[in-house]
């Protein structure tokens, strides 16, 4: 069958038959499905990938008619195809495709390669060739489909020391510093891909830093006129490096972490600070999530809380929501909560939005509490609790268990998560037993009525039966245990269906 159609589609070029070439590519795609076999059975033999490709390119050409239907013959092929057969094609087909108008055939091109070498069995029939760097420049191309592989395959090119020292050699650098000198989006991607890539461990880091490419990057963050768009994606993007223990060592120590964090303290004096805050924040919440960086060294060092406090009381929910949220990140790590606790006028603006949020704001804080109270180490907790008596914890208590009987599943699912988080902790425990209606809540089996705050509710009750305190009455804690063993979508039978089924 292959060999008939590729006969037909090769004289159909050579006689420059138009028509023959249109009905024969339509035929081959009607024929291969997308696994890339037959629709009869029969696999792509591994001769096949040069052969059609080759021919399907020059059909492609001749025949404007047939152009998309050679472009999926040529996309099925390709990614069906094993690096062992894509090594049998001419270097110089994968490049007229590289190089090919049609994004569709780049990116299949760029994919092909992508795929070759990160197979360390075959990738040696390329690497010293021209296809390797072809590829990396892919990076720079205008179309995202085309330049997400190479982007992938730079970003975890830590995983193999020989892919790593391709993409961070002194040749493959500067073509991609040259081809994204002037196109802000491939810049960003290329920073991105190797801010990645050092991020994944020291040694990637070291090859990242025997390039120019973090350099470059400090510049664009530390640049007096910038573009501001342009500026707002680069500070984004130095959260990758404050991910890790080296990039942050490596970031403080070369003043990128003052740099991002520099905008909270200019918000009253630079009316651009506003615009570049919410990546500070944003930065300040992923440290808040590692366990190495000490907060208050870091305030001593930036000064960021009252620009903190500013963006926490702000109208303009783009600079209050990072700010809540970094909060209620920071209070999920025991250095955070140390720093939060010598900034009684934070935690006091904190308390305001958590007790009048409404809407998603709401939903996005009782989760984010939720997160908080379970990331934060065990030993600590008691620095929770105290931040929290800041801003009145009882009435956490309160809001989170009147908004877990919402009707709206989000809102009460969200609540009932929280709850879930806070009875772990005694003191929370107590406020909420005393809450009047708690019990009776946690006893009643017939709501809520949605699959996700029954599981959410469940929870709930076996964090209760597992933390219960000694203020928690037994009889209530083997009622809960009941409810327990009941599971979580069990109702109980009504008192008058239970009569009509009996007297039935």
């Amino acid at each position: 069958k292959t060999q008939s159609r590729m006969e037909q589609l090769q004289q159909a070029i050579t006689a420059n038959d138009l028509t023959a070439i249109e009905s024969t590519v339509e035929s081959l795609d009607n024929a291969i499905g997308d696994k890339g076999r037959w629709y009869g059975g029969e696999g792509l033999p591994k001769e096949q990938p040069y052969l059609s490709v080759t021919l399907l390119i020059e059909a492609y050409e001749k025949c404007d008619a047939a152009q998309d239907g050679a472009v999926r013959v040529i996309h099925k092929i390709i990614d069906n195809s094993s690096p062992e057969s894509l090594i049998t094609m001419a270097d110089d087909t994968f490049l007229s495709m590289h190089s090919h108008s049609n994004a569709e055939l780049r990116a299949v091109a760029v994919d092909a390669i992508c795929r070759v070498l990160q197979s360390p069995q075959y990738r040696h029939a390329i690497i010293q060739g021209d296809l390797p760097q072809a590829a990396l420049l892919g990076l720079a191309d205008g179309e995202l489909k085309v330049a997400q592989p190479v982007q992938q395959l730079i970003a975890t090119a830590g995983n193999d020391e020989e892919l790593m020292l391709l993409a961070c050699s002194p040749a493959v650098i500067d073509l991609l510093m040259d081809a994204t000198a002037r196109d802000d989006a491939a810049r960003l991607r290329l920073y991105e891909a190797y801010l990645q890539l050092a991020s994944m461990h020291q040694e990637s880091l070291h090859a990242v830093l025997a390039t120019s490419v973090l350099a470059a990057f400090i510049d664009q963050c530390s640049a007096e006129n910038p573009d501001v768009l342009v500026k707002m994606n680069v500070m984004q993007l130095v959260s990758t490096l404050l991910s890790t223990s080296f990039g942050y060592d490596y970031s403080l120590g070369h003043g990128l972490v003052e740099q991002v964090l520099s905008p909270l303290l200019s918000l009253e004096s630079d009316p651009m600070a506003a615009l570049f805050a919410p990546s500070s924040l944003d930065s300040l919440a992923t440290m808040a999530q590692t366990p190495f960086v000490d907060f208050m060294e870091l305030h001593q060092v930036s000064g960021f809380c009252p620009g903190l406090a500013q963006c926490l009381g702000s109208r303009d929910a783009t600079l209050r929501d990072p700010a809540v949220a970094c909060v209620a990140t920071l209070l999920g790590c025991s250095s955070g909560c140390k720093l939060l606790r010598s900034q009684q006028p934070v935690l006091q603006l904190f308390g305001d939005v958590m007790l009048r949020a409404k809407d998603e704001l709401k939903i996005r804080l009782l989760q984010q509490m939720a997160t908080a109270f379970d990331r934060h180490p065990a030993d600590s907790k008691d620095e929770l609790v105290q931040c929290l008596q800041s801003f009145e914890a009882s009435k956490l208590c309160s809001r989170a268990y009147e908004e877990a009987q919402a009707p709206f599943e989000s809102e009460a699912t969200a609540s009932l998560n929280l709850l879930a988080a806070m009875v772990k902790m005694e003191t929370f425990q107590k406020q909420l037993f005393a809450t009047a209606g708690f019990v009776e809540y946690l006893l009643n089996q017939s709501e809520p009525e949605h699959y996700e705050g029954r599981v959410a509710k469940y929870q709930l009750i076996e964090a209760v039966v597992a933390y219960a305190c000694n203020d928690v009455p037994i009889e209530v804690v083997v009622q809960l245990k009941g409810v327990v063993r009941d599971g979580p979508f069990y109702t109980p039978i009504a008192p008058a269906v239970a009569l009509a089924n009996a007297s039935s």
